[in-house]
């Protein structure tokens, strides 16, 4: 059998996944804005939230944003109080930055407005069993992730 059509539905069904999970995280990430930041802003809030802290070249890189305009998303952060920068543990010339406590209440604060609008649409949109069947999705795609 040739290799090009056994691939073919799991590339269907690739694509169809991430276009659903993009078109859902844009829908979810909406309402969960915080006031008064841009998307950067709060896109590094976001990823410091998950991953802890970074440096400011990191941040760029991960976020594809130039340097510069990394360094003045930061600046901005840190005038809001959101963020801080520290010295880095291994090697004193550098600065991580780190979510302060106000920054870490804001997102947890987002992430529960989002939590609970997602939780909103899937009881408006779905089925009991329906979202049975999703949280079965779920449990595989979590399983998939850990053997990826």
């Amino acid at each position: 059998m040739d290799e090009t059509t056994t691939e073919e539905p799991a590339l269907r069904l690739a694509q169809r996944l991430r276009l659903a999970t993009d078109r859902l995280r844009r829908v979810v990430r909406q309402p969960g804005r915080l006031d008064g930041l841009t998307r950067s802003e709060e896109m590094v809030l976001s990823r410091l939230f998950r991953h802890g802290e970074l440096t400011t070249a990191a941040l760029a890189q991960q976020e594809a944003l130039r340097p510069q305009t990394m360094g003045a998303v930061v600046r901005a952060l840190v005038e809001k109080g959101l963020v801080t920068k520290v010295p880095d543990e291994t090697d004193g010339r550098r600065e991580n930055v780190r979510l302060t406590d106000d920054g870490v209440a804001a997102m947890a604060q987002v992430n529960e407005r989002r939590d609970r609008d997602l939780a909103r649409l899937l009881e408006r949109e779905l089925t009991t069993d329906q979202r049975a069947q999703l949280s079965t999705v779920l449990s595989m795609l979590e399983d998939l992730g850990h053997h990826a």
